[in-house]
């Protein structure tokens, strides 16, 4: 089931008070204890709102722009809890706890102490990971059509080991959990048949 939070009202940081943007953790909706998951900080939201499989948990943290004049993810930090801070440009990884009811997730900047939103996620109550059956093969769905693809198959949960690949160009990869990763296809791919790659890891389908 997907779960929406919105947090509506103004967050005045007095040094970047006209920089302030929205930025939405993308994640899997489907979370079992003791996996490892991987979702990304993005700008859009809207886009993936009505995607089933993924949870967009709104906040708002204040960014800076970049020479382009578009918000930058430069400085700003994902704590998962862990002890390892995570670029937020980069996706992020966390693993789900085995006993928490609550995956923990702040959102800071290395320049400025006084940010740090927090967010506590319910993890998904359902079956124990060493009962949930693993998918043994990789299915997709053969014509890509736009807004968000899946790919589904025995998978590590964690974004930054893997690629996708379409007509010999790199896909965006968004949320992915030990079953399925979600991406969006690159801004241009050949028309017709195109090889779809995908690395993960040490194995490659």
């Amino acid at each position: 089931m997907k779960r929406r939070y919105q947090i509506d009202q103004q967050r005045a940081v007095q040094q970047f008070r006209q920089l302030a943007r929205e930025e939405n953790p993308n994640m899997p909706s489907e979370r079992h204890p003791g996996e490892q998951i991987s979702g990304t900080l993005v700008t859009n939201p809207k886009d993936y709102a009505d995607v089933p499989a993924l949870e967009v948990i709104t906040l708002e943290v204040p960014l800076r722009r970049g020479r382009d004049d578009k918000p930058s993810w430069q400085g700003v930090i994902v704590d998962t809890g862990d002890g390892h801070l995570q670029p937020g440009g980069a996706g992020f990884t966390v693993r789900v706890p085995s006993q928490a009811k609550d995956i923990s997730i702040a959102i800071k900047r290395d320049d400025d102490p006084a940010v740090n939103i927090q967010r506590d996620i319910p993890v998904a109550w359902t079956l124990p990971v060493s009962l949930t059956p693993a998918p043994r093969t990789y299915e997709t769905s053969p014509i890509c059509t736009s807004g968000v693809q899946v790919i589904r198959g025995p998978l590590s949960g964690d974004s930054h080991s893997g690629s996708v690949e379409v007509g010999g160009r790199p896909g965006t990869i968004v949320a992915e959990n030990p079953h399925a990763l979600y991406w969006l296809l690159p801004a241009v791919v050949p028309a017709g048949r195109n090889q779809l790659i995908l690395r993960d890891g040490s194995s490659q389908a």
